[in-house]
């Protein structure tokens, strides 16, 4: 037989529908997460380039003025300087000096701060730069090799002062030799420099010391910056980058630095916005784009879901109309035929009984012929309501087997166990007003056969015994072959349970505290109100069993005792029993 057509259902239609459209989304947005890095990469060396570029430029100038410097220091030392005239003594000292309009002219102070020589006169007007800092910075210590001073407004001009030490050949201080680079000169540079309004671009000195930056602010010139995080890290670092707030317009920027062998660092940055607005476009346009696909894909979606949905009531409809008997309400003869080939097939896997159960009106053609076809199909459906109101598991199947004819398939009942059941359900199914009881005896039919007790567990049945429309069970369990208590919890709860906890084999006679000890057990898995006290059956005299009337006695007083030790332990009064005789005569015959 051919399996059914595999049905798409709405469910599954949107789960994919949601999951591609959110692989898609995530590679769309790791693509657009690619974008980004590329731009802040490209960002980034394009910075390293520019601040690469500044520090060279600067690097050149400060080292050729510098050179000027060291020849004049140089100079100043040789013995034959103080003998030669003025003009030759100005040949000899600045004649190879370096010369810009950006550079001022080369001075010479002596250890008292008084200058003694000016490049650009050969009379040189009386000055004093004793209380500069860095004519300080060069009395007061030996190796400080090329000084930078802070920006300051040197000989008309603002302009900061390059200066080294002249030292005798004792090293003794003998004075400072000292040049200006004014301002013009950074901001040529800057000035020739492609930036944006918000880029910025500025030097420092290594203490933190701004020299010089753009866009240019005169009140920041000359602020010292070692303590904010960027220059922190601009000044402990070689070559790097940084991204923060700016320190004066809070402007998220991505800074990037160069530190050359110079006493000068360059820092060089550029906001944000400004790095990431053309990938910010795209990703606004990408998304937008990705935004209408998935909503157009979730309304598509939607609207086919609510199709298919509406495609498979109708054929579910369908269906239960072609597998549904339009007379009495059951399952047609073709239902029936694929759920018994189906369950067949599944008793065979797995070696599990399969019952059947056919059912015949009797003298119906004789009673349809009497009475009308109308009143005919008046009794096939009693029949029909009777035979569904009687099945109670879900994978039991009712079903018209053709005219007057039933059939019942009940899947993993073996014949015995279903026929048991339904006789005992047929005969109490009239019977109301009387609590009715059934006592699953272990041991009477296996003494006629000469076995001590029934083998096995209740298990097994226990499916059976909670279809049995009865009351109260009646289960023993003082024979090693009943099993656990535990089945217990298997059973419906409106079931009251007879305990059988008194063993009847003869010459056997358990105390009270052992009846007692075998309920405590079944009190674990039972409320005390669900539970009466019973003996195995089989031990009464003529049963069968060779038991005497003495024994039979002291067997019953015992579990009588037990009772009452138990209503004592879990708190239900009852009159006390009066103890059994210590000997009971033997009754005669």
């Amino acid at each position: 037989m051919a399996g059914r057509p595999w049905r798409l259902s709405a469910r599954l239609l949107i789960a994919c529908s949601a999951l591609t459209m959110v692989g898609f989304s995530a590679i769309c947005g790791n693509v657009m997460l690619d974008m980004r890095r590329g731009d802040v990469a490209l960002a980034r060396q394009s910075l390293d380039n520019l601040a690469s570029g500044i520090d060279a430029d600067i690097g050149r100038n400060i080292e050729l003025y510098d050179n000027s410097l060291r020849a004049v220091a140089s100079s100043m030392v040789l013995p034959e300087i103080k003998d030669v005239s003025r003009p030759i003594r100005h040949l000899i000292l600045f004649g190879h000096a370096a010369t810009a309009r950006y550079f001022g002219a080369i001075q010479v102070f002596d250890r008292n701060g008084q200058l003694t020589n000016d490049a650009s006169t050969l009379d040189p007007a009386p000055e004093s730069r004793v209380d500069e800092e860095y004519f300080a910075a060069h009395r007061d210590r030996s190796d400080t090799g090329l000084f930078i001073s802070r920006p300051m407004l040197h000989r008309g001009a603002y302009a900061i002062v390059l200066s080294r030490r002249i030292t005798g050949a004792d090293g003794s201080f003998l004075g400072v030799v000292a040049g200006s680079i004014r301002f013009s000169y950074f901001h040529d540079l800057f000035g020739r420099l492609n930036v944006g309004s918000d880029d910025m671009i500025s030097v420092l000195r290594r203490d933190g010391t701004i020299i010089m930056r753009t866009p240019f602010d005169l009140d920041v010139i000359g602020k010292n910056l070692g303590q904010v995080p960027a220059v922190v890290h601009a000044l402990s670092e070689a070559n790097g980058s940084y991204s923060g707030p700016g320190e004066f317009d809070s402007v998220p920027r991505l800074l990037v630095w160069r530190d050359s062998l110079q006493p000068l660092v360059v820092l060089v940055g550029k906001p944000w916005d400004r790095i990431l607005s053309v990938w910010r476009g795209e990703a606004i346009r990408i998304g937008a784009i990705i935004a209408a696909l998935v909503a157009f894909a979730l309304a598509a979606t939607l609207v086919l879901a609510r199709e298919i949905r509406r495609r498979g009531e109708a054929e579910d409809k369908l269906e239960e109309l072609a597998t549904t008997d339009a007379l009495t309400g059951l399952r047609n003869r073709r239902k029936f035929d694929a759920a018994i080939d189906g369950e067949w097939r599944r008793a065979a896997r797995h070696r599990t009984p399969v019952s059947l159960l056919m059912i015949d009106a009797d003298h119906f053609k004789a009673y349809n012929d009497t009475f009308g076809h109308q009143a005919g199909d008046q009794v096939l459906v009693g029949i029909a309501i009777c035979i569904s109101d009687s099945i109670k598991r879900a994978g039991d199947c009712a079903a018209r087997y053709g005219g007057e004819e039933f059939a019942v398939l009940l899947p993993g009942l073996s014949a015995t166990e279903a026929l048991a059941v339904d006789t005992i359900n047929e005969l109490v199914d009239w019977i109301i007003w009387i609590k009715l009881a059934v006592h699953l005896c272990r041991r009477l039919s296996a003494l006629s056969r000469g076995e001590q007790s029934h083998a096995g567990g209740y298990g097994p049945i226990i499916n059976h015994l909670n279809r049995l429309k009865v009351h109260h069970l009646t289960m023993e369990f003082t024979a090693p072959q009943a099993g656990d208590m535990s089945v217990f919890r298997k059973l419906r709860p409106d079931l009251e349970i007879g305990l059988g906890c008194l063993d009847v084999t003869p010459g056997r006679v358990d105390s009270a505290e052992t009846i007692a000890s075998r309920v405590r057990q079944a009190l674990k898995h039972l409320a005390p109100e669900r539970i009466t006290l019973n003996p195995d059956c089989g031990f009464a005299p003529g049963s069968g069993a060779v038991v005497g009337m003495d024994e039979a006695y002291q067997k019953l007083c015992n579990q009588s005792e037990a009772a009452r030790l138990l209503r004592v332990e879990f708190g239900r009064s009852s009159a006390p029993h009066p103890a059994p005789p210590a000997a009971v005569p033997q009754r005669a015959g």
